[in-house]
């Protein structure tokens, strides 16, 4: 039962990432199989994409890393084929949202490489596939799928613009960034009001981008109003993830 693709409903098994979580989620997956259900085995297998992407933020190996990537591009691959065969689409954005691949994935990956061509070539993969990520969260329905893909889409053009050497370019992909993440932030706020930590990082990364944004400006008066703004997201920012 606790398999559910609850939004928020992470923390049932485990800490994310940890070994308690996985253990957990594999052992959930061969009771899933038992009764041959096709959401009960979807859901094992998206819980055990959202746990195995939250393990790596807390490594440095680089063959381990590899080696849990291939894992959550299986573990997507099976949810995916399980919800299609009973037409569902899968609710738990909170992070890695199944059907986000490849955008999600690539810009993932990004986050991991050292090598700034490498760097670059997947930001650019992710960019090209975002569209499509969010036409699909749309077509959803899932206010909360909508808000995770605006907010990916964001992060996605911001990495892209710190790669970009053109200031006009740079400026045009931080205002197209800028604009999702706005999405993101009122999205985030109106659905999860509660979620002070989810709302603080929210805040934050928006302050990032007009930070960005003031450091290219040309006109004083524009810079001086974008950096009061990032001053006024970041103090909100602290507050909500001290609450």
């Amino acid at each position: 039962e606790s398999l559910f693709p609850v939004f928020g409903g992470q923390p049932i098994f485990g800490l994310e990432g940890s070994d308690q979580a996985l253990s957990n989620h594999e052992k959930g997956l061969e009771f899933a199989r038992k009764t041959k259900d096709r959401f009960f085995i979807g859901c094992a297998l998206d819980w055990l994409v959202y746990h195995t992407v939250w393990k790596t933020n807390g490594l440095e190996d680089k063959d381990e890393i590899a080696q849990l990537a291939k894992a959550v591009i299986q573990y997507v691959q099976d949810a995916r084929e399980q919800f299609s065969r009973i037409s569902f689409i899968s609710p738990r954005a909170d992070l890695a949202w199944i059907e986000a691949s490849p955008a999600d994935s690539s810009m993932w990956l990004a986050g991991m490489e050292t090598d700034p061509k490498k760097k670059r070539d997947l930001t650019e993969r992710a960019m090209k596939a975002a569209p499509d990520m969010l036409r699909k969260a749309e077509r959803s329905g899932y206010p909360e799928v909508m808000m995770y893909a605006h907010g990916v889409f964001g992060a996605i053009i911001s990495v892209l613009a710190k790669t970009e050497t053109k200031c006009d370019e740079k400026k045009k992909l931080l205002e197209q960034a800028l604009q999702h993440k706005k999405e993101n932030v009122a999205m985030t706020e109106q659905l999860t009001p509660l979620l002070y930590w989810n709302r603080g990082i929210t805040q934050e990364s928006l302050a990032r981008i007009k930070s960005d944004l003031a450091e290219i400006s040309d006109d004083p008066e524009t810079r001086k109003n974008l950096l009061q703004e990032v001053a006024l997201s970041r103090e909100n920012s602290l507050e909500l993830l001290i609450k």
